[in-house]
């Protein structure tokens, strides 16, 4: 049985937020978004959202929740290797820089 957890928060870090949701979610996890964020953006002030692990963002219950690399970083990068299952998720002001090394590439 995968695990649940859910966002109550647009804070882009703390308890209830998007990145300590990812940072507790085991492979196969599925992370939702709280109702009361139906609307609202979450501004990742401190940079991309690291994802290591095969989990699902869920943003279903939340309709027009936005994430938002706030023009200064891209918003989402996985590891090699890893599926990350989106859902009713808008994506806006995402920044990538690439490198010879990265050259853009594992994020969005």
């Amino acid at each position: 049985m995968s695990t649940i957890i859910t966002v109550t928060s647009t804070a882009d870090s703390g308890a209830g937020s998007l990145r300590a949701a990812i940072a507790q979610a085991s492979a196969g996890a599925t992370i939702r978004f709280a109702a009361s964020l139906k609307g609202k953006t979450i501004a990742l002030t401190s940079g991309q959202l690291q994802i290591n692990r095969s989990i699902t963002l869920d943003g279903t219950a939340a309709p027009g929740l936005t994430l938002s690399g706030d023009r200064k970083s891209r918003i989402l990068r996985t590891a090699d290797n890893t599926k990350v299952t989106l859902r009713n998720l808008a994506f806006k002001n995402g920044r990538v820089a690439g490198s010879s090394e990265e050259a853009g590439a594992g994020g969005a």
